[in-house]
């Protein structure tokens, strides 16, 4: 994490804080599969872009399409992981775009920012170790200076908003993430 500050020009213990908050200090499941989060709202709309009709895949699959974000359904690890392989039946690329990805919960979409040529190449490194992980969030964040000046500036409002979208203030990311911080030694 100490290389990963100094190549960014942040503070180790902001690293440290997104690690936790983004996936709880770990980019694996104990069975060896990489942390994921299935976003069906997100599946809609890369179904979508791949020309494929969303509400067909809803009226047949609730469970893993939606038009908007439900905070309110069901998570954990094996149901994410779960609608992310129904999903990837569906359509492979769609899929594997609709979900965040390890310790820092990048997702697929934002393959490219990471330094990849396509989504399949993505989720291959995501699925090699942490250090990959580590590799794909210096790449993604160092592809956006915006997003690298707030965490530098440690506008936890506008990061939060850049990195987990306008809803953040609903799970409180902000305030999480400057907690984090500063149990992780932070100044």
């Amino acid at each position: 994490y100490t290389e990963a500050a100094e190549k960014l020009g942040v503070e180790t213990a902001l690293i440290k804080a997104l690690v936790e908050v983004e996936s709880s200090g770990r980019g694996f499941l104990e069975d060896g599969r990489p942390l994921v989060m299935f976003e069906e709202h997100v599946f809609y709309s890369e179904l979508k872009k791949a020309g494929l009709d969303p509400e067909v895949v809803l009226s047949d699959h609730p469970d893993i399409c939606a038009r908007t974000f439900d905070g309110k359904r069901a998570r954990g690890p094996k149901t994410e992981l779960a609608q992310l392989e129904k999903a990837r039946a569906i359509h492979e690329e769609a899929a594997l775009r609709s979900a965040s990805w390890g310790l820092f919960q990048i997702m697929g979409f934002n393959c490219a920012a990471a330094g990849f040529e396509n989504v399949t190449e993505f989720v291959a490194a995501m699925e090699t170790g942490e250090g990959a992980q580590l590799l794909a969030f210096c790449r993604f964040l160092g592809s956006n200076t915006r997003m690298l000046t707030a965490l530098r500036e440690k506008d936890w409002a506008l990061f939060a908003r850049l990195y987990n979208g306008a809803g953040y203030k609903t799970h409180a990311y902000d305030e999480r993430l400057r907690d984090a911080y500063l149990k992780n030694g932070g100044k």
